[in-house]
């Protein structure tokens, strides 16, 4: 499911490329546990002149070897596996084919499962999809939304429960109560 898009300076030898794209692809597999075969990239180059970013930004000093990954995946990740992720991919771009820590720069961009059409027209990821459980916290949400829903029920019924009660009182006795005063005072 994840679409890798690679962007490196002009001038790399297509073997180079394509490791930087396969290690990329690895490095999923390691952390996302994205399947067998599900393997996507495309590589551009781009002329010096048109491949412009900051050398310093975050104080990290990047060289002309900068290699800007984009991955297009999922939104079904944990922020401690998108970590995972980049560690993964500076480990393995650096063993081959050697990039410095510095010149790996990793987005990624999630989105919903329906959004992915692998052919034929059809999503996919829809087709097969279940719907999701919901969070613990929804879950409580969801009780204190019932058991305060379930309270307005018995109150309302014991409302229209009382109102024969209320009706068969003589209005000579109703009209010796006073309510109560507001703060506590008595009327006078």
């Amino acid at each position: 499911m994840p679409l890798i898009r690679i962007s490196l300076a002009a001038g790399k030898p297509a073997d180079y490329r394509r490791t930087i794209a396969e290690n990329v692809y690895e490095a999923l597999r390691e952390t996302f546990d994205v399947p067998a075969n599900d393997f996507f990239a495309t590589v551009t180059e781009h002329k010096r002149e048109d491949f412009i970013y900051d050398r310093r930004y975050f104080g990290i000093e990047r060289s002309d070897e900068l290699a800007v990954i984009q991955l297009t995946v999922s939104n079904t990740r944990t922020v401690e596996q998108k970590k995972a992720l980049y560690r993964r991919i500076v480990e393995r771009l650096g063993r081959s084919p050697g990039l410095r820590p510095e010149d790996v720069f990793v987005n990624l961009v999630e989105v919903a499962k329906e959004n992915w059409s692998f052919g034929n027209g059809q999503a996919q990821y829809a087709l097969t999809s279940s719907p999701a459980t919901p969070s613990a916290s929804t879950r409580a949400a969801g009780r204190t939304i019932a058991a305060v829903l379930a309270a307005a029920v018995l109150v309302t019924a014991a409302f229209f429960a009382l109102q024969p009660v209320v009706r068969a009182v003589p209005s000579d006795v109703l009209d010796g109560l006073t309510p109560p005063a507001v703060g506590g005072q008595g009327t006078t």
